[in-house]
């Protein structure tokens, strides 16, 4: 069985109106394409906002795809939590076996 590469990597209190934000998002891309990370977590998206959330994560997620083409098209977003959404970027859905538990 093969190994999942797991970077959880928190950007606390950055959302996409933010003057750093383009700065780490790429920082990240960069990291996560270089180490061949399978699933990237992004804890904490500090947002009340769902509409702010799916901005980090489409700009993320372009971002990483325009850096490892076709790949990390898919992210899945927690539940608003009412104070931030926790994030997974995934770089091969063939590569993950999905579970739902209730």
């Amino acid at each position: 069985m093969p190994n999942a590469r797991i970077l959880n990597w928190n950007i606390q209190n950055c959302d996409s109106t933010s003057a750093r934000f383009l700065d780490i998002v790429e920082a990240a891309a960069m990291v996560v394409v270089d180490d061949r990370i399978d699933i990237l977590v992004l804890p904490e998206v500090n947002t009340k906002d769902g509409t702010a959330a799916d901005d980090v994560c489409s700009i993320l997620s372009d971002t990483l795809s325009s850096y490892d083409a076709g790949h990390y098209q898919t992210c899945i977003m927690s539940p608003n939590t009412e104070i931030k959404f926790d994030a997974f970027f995934i770089r091969d859905t063939t590569f993950t076996t999905p579970r739902i538990y209730q």
